[in-house]
């Protein structure tokens, strides 16, 4: 299954999704692949317990095709069984927007094609997936069409009047800002229900929106330094990446 999660900046879409992964690993212990974002591993994955397993991909210089994605499930996903890995892709236009494709298409004809049959059989491989966008046309429109939900994230002070009068008076007495979450099913467009939900500690110590932002500051950084893709196995790629989480052939299965 795909949902796509989107919204302006400063929409609270970010905060939604770190919810999301630490519901996962926590709750679910659904291992999750992170793709271009900053997900803090030693507060997600907690010592001691049987949590799900968080990997990264930093940048998308790491994923610029699934065949990494098709190595992972073929080597810890059984067969037959749907939703064994959730994958977050963060800032997806990056990867997949028609400006994107059109550039990838000179080094590589089969771009949107190999991607296009790795979402199209997601399902089967065993992954749920993620996007994370502004607006769901900065997808190239064979790939928007496999999303089948579409959660769209508002600051609720942008939601009407009503809306604008009610955070403004939590704002004042309660000193929080409150977003809505409004879900759709893409088959119909029917409205399937929203949710709301607010700024907490908790949530910032998941995932850091502005590490790219830092990362241009430190030239030893990932996000400066060139990958080399296609030379590396899927797994041992992460693994460069993530000395402190364990991996998923290292997790204890009842």
């Amino acid at each position: 299954m795909i949902t796509l999660f989107c919204g302006t900046p400063g929409s609270g879409k970010s905060l939604m999704v770190a919810k999301e992964i630490l519901f996962e690993i926590r709750v679910k212990k659904r291992n999750v692949i992170c793709c271009n974002m900053s997900v803090n591993p030693d507060y997600v994955c907690r010592q001691g317990k049987n949590d799900g397993k968080l990997l990264f991909a930093p940048t998308y210089a790491q994923i610029q095709n699934p065949y990494y994605l098709f190595e992972y499930a073929k080597k810890y996903h059984k067969k037959g069984i749907e939703g064994q890995t959730l994958i977050v892709f963060d800032e997806i236009q990056e990867l997949l927007s028609p400006t994107v494709c059109k550039r990838m298409r000179t080094e590589n004809p089969d771009y949107v094609k190999d991607w296009l049959t790795f979402f199209s059989q997601h399902r089967h491989l065993g992954y749920d997936v993620y996007f994370v966008t502004q607006y769901d046309r900065m997808l190239v429109h064979d790939i928007r069409y496999l999303v089948e939900y579409k959660n769209i994230h508002r600051k609720l002070r942008n939601n009407g009047d009503t809306g604008f009068l009610i955070a403004f008076f939590l704002r004042l007495i309660f000193g929080i800002e409150l977003f809505i979450q409004i879900s759709t099913w893409c088959a119909t467009r029917e409205k399937m229900g929203h949710r709301f939900y607010w700024y907490s500690k908790k949530l910032s110590k998941v995932y850091d929106s502005y590490k790219k932002f830092a990362d241009m500051q430190t030239q030893d950084s990932v996000a400066c330094k060139p990958a080399t893709v296609g030379s590396a196995n899927f797994i041992e790629q992460m693994e460069s990446f993530n000395k402190v989480v364990e991996f998923p052939e290292n997790k204890k299965t009842s």
